[in-house]
């Protein structure tokens, strides 16, 4: 999606001194690999960068693209010009040979101190990651325009989650507030959760479950017993993720996913103890929402109502006077850290 050096140093913007495109190429690649094509799929990339042509940027965009692709193309490309500029900051920095590694000095420049390094790469990282966030809420909001993206293998690979959106998993983690890219790096622990919910609903009413959901999307009449199943499920889903995700997440205090830098010091990152506390909430949650689920299935499903739950070796009927499990997730000993079930 960048192809001249004029479109990169445009982009970009204060390049300074002699740059050559040749130079460049490898942490493009970088930033496209790492990065772009893990966030919109190889085919969609594929796609864009066919848009575009070595002319100067701003004439580089062939006549034929759409409105709502010049658009994404406004987004992506800066993303993917500062992922390049953040992996090159080193390496151009340093001069390699079979000698090893070397810190050139001109008559006319200096190093810049480490305080300014580590604040630049700071503010690249954010301005890549804010503009992949950027891309990533156009494709959420103009789906439709983009049928090479909705018809790509890397689309309906997701296609069947429950909690298939960011705006969704905010409903179910509000810590998560709408971020695309935290949203994605959760969604294979996501998609594992949801997987495991097999053994508590039983495969033939899972697959009812994942029907009844795609009505929902396709704003279609679902019953309330069914909405409610889903909402409780995506509850699970969400709060099991994230006690699986936790501890490999990179994020900051406010959820923000931090893209790494070596030797960069992050003082807003998620500390030890606080991940911690989130795990321990979160899977008191997790305990919380799957009681709560096989409760409500147990006591609403009938011949009529769920059926395929209702007739599957996964219904127990309730009994009258049976244990109120939920009440169980209130410890009467006020050290533990823990809830019993």
């Amino acid at each position: 999606m960048i192809k001249h050096i004029k479109q990169l140093n445009k982009i970009l913007g204060g390049m300074q001194g002699i740059s050559t495109f040749d130079v460049w190429q490898p942490f493009l690649r970088d930033a496209a690999e790492l990065h772009i094509k893990p966030a919109i799929g190889p085919e969609l990339y594929t796609h864009l960068d066919a848009l575009i042509t070595q002319a100067d940027y701003g004439l580089d965009v062939i006549n034929t693209a759409t409105a709502a692709e010049k658009e994404l193309l406004e987004f992506i490309r800066p993303a993917l010009a500062n992922y390049a500029d953040l992996y090159s900051s080193q390496r151009l920095g340093m001069a390699n040979s079979d000698a090893g590694k070397a810190d050139p000095s001109g008559q006319h420049s200096t190093s810049s101190p480490k305080w300014k390094v580590m604040s630049s790469l700071e503010l690249v990282r954010d301005k890549a990651d804010d503009y992949l966030e950027k891309s990533l809420q156009l494709l959420v909001d103009k789906a439709d325009q983009f049928t090479v993206y909705t018809s790509s293998p890397f689309f309906t690979k997701f296609s069947g989650m429950l909690i298939h959106s960011a705006n969704r998993l905010t409903e179910y983690l509000p810590a998560c507030n709408g971020s695309h890219t935290f949203y994605q790096a959760l969604r294979h622990q996501l998609i594992i959760q949801q997987g495991r919910c097999v053994d508590i609903l039983g495969q033939e009413f899972y697959n009812e479950i994942l029907v009844q959901n795609k009505r929902l999307l396709g704003k279609q009449t679902v019953t309330t017993e069914y909405q409610l199943v889903i909402r409780k499920l995506c509850k699970l889903i969400a709060s099991r993720a994230m006690v699986s995700a936790l501890p490999y997440l990179n994020i900051s205090e406010d959820f923000r996913t931090k893209t790494r830098i070596g030797g960069l010091e992050d003082k807003s990152i998620l500390t030890d103890l606080r991940r911690s506390e989130l795990k321990l909430l979160e899977s008191q949650s997790a305990e919380s929402a799957m009681v709560s689920l096989v409760q409500y299935l147990n006591t609403t499903a009938t011949a009529s109502i769920l059926p395929l739950y209702f007739s599957s070796p996964n219904y127990t009927a309730p009994v009258s006077g049976s244990t109120n499990y939920i009440s169980k997730l209130d410890n009467s000993d006020t050290t533990s850290k823990y809830a019993h079930i």
